[in-house]
């Protein structure tokens, strides 16, 4: 049996587990990505956190501009990072 993806609108509102299963992460993820300044928006209540899908979202594709922006900075480096002065 396979997961279907629920359909979000940007003004829904997702619980950190919600978050975890659309994004196919565990919460430990999450947990880290706040450690190093990489998470998304949320709103506390108490000790849960609760995020609009607009800001995951935003998350994703802000991920997605790092990777490529550090794919590109190594093609420019040269694969060891070690590219010669001219």
């Amino acid at each position: 049996m396979t997961k279907r993806k629920v359909k979000y609108t940007d003004d829904d509102i997702l619980t950190t587990k919600e978050v975890t299963t659309y994004l196919n992460v565990s919460p430990v993820a999450i947990s880290k990505w706040r450690q190093k300044g990489f998470d998304m928006k949320c709103a506390r209540v108490g000790n849960k956190c609760f995020y609009y899908f607009r800001d995951v979202k935003e998350f994703i594709e802000m991920m997605t501009r790092l990777r490529e922006d550090k794919k590109s900075y190594r093609r420019k480096k040269g694969v060891d990072g070690l590219q010669a002065e001219c």
